[in-house]
């Protein structure tokens, strides 16, 4: 019940940052409602690059709960009506025992570690959860899926080797797996 009374609610449109990389933090995020997308400006880059998507009951800014630190990157508002819940780091610290901060800090290793180019290829899949269903073709089907640490989300073509078989696509199937090899640092998981 305490942990109620400590939240504070804020709604936020499409569009509008949450968290600004550079900013100095010390709030953690919960959200209630809608899509954040997260934009990372790299160091000689003008440009934000989107580095994932989080959805309802996700959470972020967990790196500023331990020490207040500058963001890692920006969270901005996907949908109308973002609602989240916020909890600033010094309530935290003082309601939370160790053990909890030291979970924390290993969600945020692996989130770090994520964003290191060529990390896709360590994605296995449970790490993955479906969000919903993008196309189906004549031999499989398309699904927008998210992995369940870091929030990154993919498109996960799922096809079944009797369908292949049955339509005679062995070929074009070990295509796709080397395209998917060669631009696997282009975010595409096999």
């Amino acid at each position: 019940m305490l942990l109620l009374l400590l939240l504070y609610c804020c709604r936020i449109r499409a569009g509008e940052y949450i968290i600004k990389q550079g900013d100095m933090g010390d709030e953690f995020y919960i959200i209630d409602n809608g899509e954040v997308e997260f934009y990372r400006k790299e160091d000689n880059d003008s440009q934000e690059i989107s580095i994932g998507r989080f959805f309802q009951n996700q959470w972020f800014g967990e790196g500023s709960l331990t020490k207040p630190a500058p963001r890692r990157a920006s969270a901005v508002a996907q949908t109308d009506s973002v609602v989240c819940f916020s909890l600033s780091g010094a309530e935290y610290r003082a309601l939370f025992g160790e053990q909890i901060k030291e979970q924390m800090a290993q969600t945020l290793a692996i989130r770090k570690a994520a964003d290191e180019p060529g990390n896709a290829s360590e994605i296995r899949a449970n790490d993955l959860s479906g969000i919903r269903m993008l196309g189906q073709g004549s031999y499989g089907k398309v699904t927008l899926v998210r992995h369940k640490s870091t929030g990154k989300t993919y498109a996960l073509k799922q096809i079944t080797r009797e369908k292949v078989e049955r339509l005679e696509q062995e070929v074009h199937v070990r295509i796709l797996f080397l395209l998917a090899v060669c631009f696997r640092k282009k975010n595409l998981v096999c």
